[in-house]
């Protein structure tokens, strides 16, 4: 997932080229067309600008940690409850029942709840100035479940 900083706040976003020209689109649940957002459909808004005018644009993934095992999170229930995550290996086939086996050895995880996890870390890609084409820097940061949600929620659901 990626998101941009723009005038300060943090925006849903994403690259997006017309034509050889690079902007960034970014997505709201809250702004308004006075804004200059236009109405993407489900209360959202979207709106197309220039790399310069990001301050910051990176890129996130989300991480459940059980027994020192590391599985990638595609998403959080809304009441943040459960999640569905990814699993290299074969570790927690003894203690969940996969939906379905990806490719060898990657199994598909759903409806697990988060307290399950004993920790969570969030992969945070910086973007180079003024294109954000390449990552500069990358930061991990551990949380707790409850920290995790906080976060959970101002990365994802609150922007």
């Amino acid at each position: 997932m990626q998101n941009a900083i723009y005038k300060g706040k943090i925006y849903d976003a994403d690259h997006y080229s017309d034509v050889g020209e690079k902007s960034i689109i970014i997505r709201s649940k809250y702004e308004q067309e006075e804004a200059g957002f236009l109405p993407f459909g489900n209360g959202r808004y979207y709106k197309y600008v220039s790399p310069k005018e990001i301050e910051a644009f990176y890129s996130y993934y989300c991480y459940a940690v059980f027994n020192n095992v590391k599985c990638s999170i595609y998403g959080v229930a809304d009441d943040m409850s459960t999640m569905a995550f990814e699993e290299r290996g074969r570790t927690l086939l003894d203690r969940y029942k996969p939906v379905s086996q990806i490719e060898n050895g990657c199994y598909l995880y759903e409806n697990i709840p988060l307290r399950d996890a004993d920790c969570f870390e969030i992969e945070f890609d910086y973007g180079e100035k003024p294109c954000f084409d390449r990552t500069v820097k990358t930061t991990i940061e551990r949380y707790t479940y409850q920290e995790f949600v906080d976060k959970y929620r101002e990365l994802v659901l609150d922007v």
